[in-house]
Order: C-alpha cells, then sequence, then structure tokens
C-alpha cells in the first residue's frame, strides 16, 4: 500500500492530530505512532505505558470503518514502531 494512502488512513481515525510535514509520508506516519505509543500528549504523571497504549490503537484501529487491508496495515505499523521502541529500552 501507498504510504500517502495510509497516511490518509490514519489521517481518518485520528483527526486532529500533528503530523510532521517536513518529513516523508512513512516517516511522518511512524513519527506520529510513535508519539502516540509514546502518550507525548498526555501529562507525564497520567501516561500509559507504550504496551496500553498499542492496545488501545490497535482497538481504535480495528472499530474504524477502514478496508481490513488498510486496518491490518496500520496495525503493522504499531507493531513495528512498538519493537523498535522496545529495542531501544532494552538496550
Amino acid at each position: 500500500m501507498e504510504d500517502k494512502h495510509l497516511l490518509d488512513c490514519y489521517r481518518k481515525i485520528w483527526h486532529n492530530r500533528k503530523l510532521d510535514s517536513d518529513l516523508p509520508e512513512r516517516a511522518a506516519l511512524e513519527d506520529a505512532m510513535k508519539r502516540d505509543l509514546l502518550d507525548e500528549g498526555t501529562h507525564p504523571r497520567v501516561r500509559k505505558s507504550p504496551d496500553q497504549k498499542f492496545d488501545i490503537s490497535i482497538s481504535r484501529v480495528m472499530d474504524s470503518s477502514l478496508k481490513e487491508e488498510e486496518k491490518m496495515e496500520l496495525a503493522a505499523g504499531y507493531a513495528a514502531v512498538l519493537a523498535i521502541l522496545k529495542e531501544g529500552t532494552s538496550s
């Protein structure tokens, strides 16, 4: 699936999320997913763990009106970003 299409799918679910327009579409999407998983939009004292945010994000994706293929692509993107985050904390 094209990066631009996947980014548009993300925007359909998260309407008000700020995306870095200076980055290529794939990098902007991964950056937005990373910020989601790190719960950067929430006050530090009430932030959820990346695993909790992953579950919440996947539920939102799966409950959306996107096509199944689009849902799977976004879910795979979130899983890849979570793996990178976990890899960075285990070092």
